[in-house]
């Protein structure tokens, strides 16, 4: 199962070394705890150089170690244990043999490369191969003899280290014998042979079984295989209370579909019979992880994945497996300590996701778990995967197998390998990321990257590259950013953490600002969307790219487009709406020293609103009780509210979804002086509006009284006669905008932001003052006035200009 820690082969450490007696006499846990290592006989070391081939027995066996599996500067050794009475008697008592036990092993910190071969005289008929895992789990295999001789294949393992060594030390330990009877020896559990014995009837053979040992009717190691003996499941019924031999069977069915798959993309080490290699899995007890172990050539599995059988587990033994056929071509001790210590860690960046790659072979469903399940942003790094240069390890890295399945195609000028080349890679032990210049030939082509992470196929690297949902839709990997909307007060949700991604403001104002640093050849996938319940977002967000890193992206579904990262631009806006479901950035990095920056707020806008008016729309229902004056009424109700909109500014109030209305009196006066001084100013004008944005609408409500002014007084002998009517009272104004969109700024200026798709209704209840004087200024007649009240409709546009 997928857990939250990371996978790989897995290495334990203890300060003092385990000496081989101890690991013999723990074999069935029968001797006591103050046994003495005095109490075992081990043989002296023998140092077998690489190409080198040893006698170790008696029998005339011997060792050859090729010469290519131990790297130069290293050796190798061959130690013997002489396992005392008791060990010899429960050989015994479930074998019916005698035997020593042997290990070989690479001085330092270092395992071999590939397998050593042992050659054993076929002197009495039946032969096997007893495999000791951890001094404990066990393994029986029969061999066939050809030409009066039996061959067959051990892996070469990390040394033990004595005690008071300060070297640290790979838990894990692999043991074999070599046993030779002259009756075939009963693999069967142990219950099956008492339950022969108590029924008087002979055992029930399997050929699955590959053993058993126990030491009472309860305490046993069981050990299941497949029909040909290359992959042996062991397991202690005591301590994996839960596991079955059906269960185990299970297992042994899922790893060898997955050698067979790497078989047929040929793999070499999973093209192999049980005289050239074992693959053995160990079930340990409770939870966790598979891991593979180098130490002894073993995976690890933990109970709890053993009974849950599902393509998580298919997979996570893919990688493991992995491990096992890449340690028959590299030296993995070497390669975790070079990372370790920092001298080489892109060999342990190789090893792994070159281990994703191939679980890809084996199930191309499995590249989107790893861009999901590997490529978001890590608690402990603050950032994502995506941005460290390939080669360089740490243990959240796994997702760099995405860029190297991408960089994998038959174009060199783009691509450092191909499918082919990397399977010859895997099989020769090589490094094909080592040199910088590669590293180099992927970062002049990120865009080929950055067109696969936003969903299309790369077109000059590897255009097969299945394009599954996750990258279609941009869901799972990089970092997010979207609004959340609770009690009616909205707030940016994201995935990133400080200092990378960071929150200013209260909730229903906040900016979210990204700083996102990227080393050579990596990228940085950013998402902006709507969210999960569109209906509950209110307002749309305005997305920023700030001067920084070059990058790729989409508004919406639309084509990708690139910008230089040279200068400040505004993307678009996200919304479900009024803009795009999801923007998705992809910014990359092809040298030293980039950062990504980028502004993501909720759309502001504060700033002065020009309403423009449909004339043809205009539907007038007012009625006075004069009718001459309805066509003045009819004009003011039409002109009035664009006017005074254009007279004040909205400012953000409580948040962004709600701005309120202010009048500014310099921009008014400044329109008085420049119009008939007989238009009213402002001191008579009481005015108050809110706009509100609501899911799918924006809802703008003005209202306003005109007071009584004072007549103006005219110069006398000015005219001859004046008309002066004056319309006071209440004007209400409501409007409701459907649609909006930003309007990117032309040739340098300033962007804006349109609303649309308008429907405005205006509310009246208004007297018309009439006033007539005469050419000596005076008032000829007391005033008259005449009550107006109705409604004028219209559709009409909103332009918003940003405050400066």
């Amino acid at each position: 199962m997928f857990n939250s820690r990371k996978r790989g082969y897995l290495f334990y450490f203890i300060l003092s070394s385990v000496v081989i007696t101890s690991i013999a006499c723990n074999l069935l846990n029968l001797l006591s705890e103050s046994k003495k290592r005095s109490d075992f006989e081990t043989s002296p070391i023998k140092p077998v150089s690489a190409g080198e081939t040893i006698v170790i027995n008696s029998d005339g066996a011997q060792l050859t170690i090729p010469a290519t599996a131990i790297e130069a500067d290293n050796n190798s050794t061959l130690q013997t244990i002489y396992p005392d009475s008791d060990l010899a008697a429960i050989l015994q008592d479930n074998f019916q043999i005698n035997t020593n036990l042997h290990q070989v092993t690479v001085d330092g910190e270092n395992d071999g490369i590939g397998t050593a071969t042992i050659n054993v005289p076929d002197k009495k008929g039946q032969n096997y191969l007893l495999e000791i895992i951890d001094g404990e789990f066990f393994s029986l295999t029969e061999l066939e003899a050809k030409n009066g001789k039996v061959n067959f294949n051990v892996p070469i393992v990390t040394a033990p280290k004595d005690e008071g060594d300060d070297s640290l030390q790979f838990d894990g330990s692999y043991h074999f014998a070599i046993i030779q009877t002259t009756t075939k020896l009963n693999l069967e559990p142990l219950q099956n042979k008492h339950m022969a014995k108590s029924m008087a009837q002979p055992p029930q053979t399997n050929s699955l079984n590959c053993g058993s040992l126990s030491q009472s009717i309860t305490e046993v190691d069981f050990c299941r295989q497949n029909s040909v003996g290359t992959i042996n499941v062991l397991y202690n019924r005591v301590r994996t209370p839960n596991m079955t031999n059906d269960k185990a069977d299970q297992i042994v069915s899922v790893m060898e579909r997955i050698l067979n798959a790497y078989a047929s993309k040929n793999f070499s080490a999973a093209q192999l019979d049980k005289s050239k290699g074992r693959i053995h899995v160990v079930i340990n007890s409770g939870a966790g992880d598979p891991y593979y172990s180098p130490s002894n050539s073993t995976i690890y599995l933990p109970e709890d994945s053993a009974l849950n059988i599902d393509s998580s587990l298919s997979w996570e033994l893919a990688h493991e497996l992995a491990h096992w056929v890449q340690d028959h071509s590299y030296n993995f001790t070497r390669a975790y300590w070079g990372n370790k210590l920092g001298t080489s860690p892109y060999r342990t960046w190789w090893l792994e996701v070159s281990a994703e790659n191939m679980v890809f072979l084996f199930d191309p469903a499995y590249i989107e778990k790893n861009l999901t399940f590997y490529g978001m942003t890590t608690h402990s790094t603050k950032n994502t995967p995506f941005q460290y240069s390939p080669n360089l390890w740490n243990d959240q890295l796994y997702n760099h197998a995405q860029l190297v399945k991408v960089f994998m195609c038959e174009n060199s000028a783009i691509c450092p390998i191909s499918e082919s080349g990397f399977v010859q890679a895997i099989n020769q032990g090589t490094f094909p990321y080592q040199d910088e210049t590669v590293v180099n030939k992927v970062s002049e082509n990120l865009n080929e990257y950055a067109r696969y992470l936003l969903g299309k196929s790369p077109e000059s690297a590897n255009s097969q590259i299945p394009i599954l949902p996750a990258a279609t839709n941009g869901a799972g990997y990089g970092e997010f950013i979207e609004p959340s909307f609770r009690d009616g007060v909205g707030e940016l949700k994201k995935t990133g953490y400080d200092p990378q991604m960071v929150t200013t403001g209260d909730k229903g104002s906040q900016i979210a600002n990204v700083s996102a640093e990227i080393q050579p050849g990596g990228v940085y996938p950013l998402v902006i969307q709507s969210g999960i319940n569109p209906e509950a977002v209110k307002i749309p967000l305005e997305v920023t790219a700030l001067p920084g890193a070059p990058f790729y992206y989409r508004i919406g579904e639309g084509d990708i487009q690139y910008s230089d990262g040279s200068k400040k631009m505004i993307l678009g806006i996200v919304h479900p709406v009024w803009g795009v479901q999801k923007i998705r950035i992809v910014a990359v990095a092809s040298e030293p020293g980039v950062t990504f920056e980028a502004e993501i707020r909720n759309a502001d806008l504060s700033g002065t609103w020009k309403m423009n008016t449909d004339d043809d729309t205009i539907v007038y229902n007012i009625t006075c009780e004069k009718q001459s004056k309805e066509w003045e009424v009819e004009y003011a109700a039409k002109i009035m509210f664009p006017l005074v909109l254009s007279m004040g500014d909205f400012s953000i109030a409580n948040s962004f979804t709600e701005l309120n209305w202010e009048p500014n009196s310099t921009r008014w006066e400044s329109y008085v002086s420049n119009k008939d001084e007989t238009v009213s100013s402002l001191d008579i004008l009481s005015s108050q509006g809110v706009a509100l944005i609501a899911p799918g609408e924006i809802l703008l409500n003005v209202e306003y009284d005109e007071k009584e002014s004072p007549p103006y007084k005219f110069a006398a002998g000015d005219v001859d006669a004046v008309l002066w009517d004056q319309i006071v009272g209440n004007f209400i104004l409501k409007s409701t905008y459907k649609n909006m969109e930003y309007r990117f700024p032309q040739d340098g200026g300033s962007g804006s932001w349109k609303l649309s798709d308008g429907n405005t209704k205006v509310e009246l209840n208004v007297t018309v003052v009439v006033m007539q004087f005469g050419p000596d200024g005076e008032l000829q007649f007391p005033k008259n006035s005449v009550g107006c009240s109705g409604t004028v409709t219209f559709d009409s546009e909103i332009i918003v200009i940003p405050a400066p």
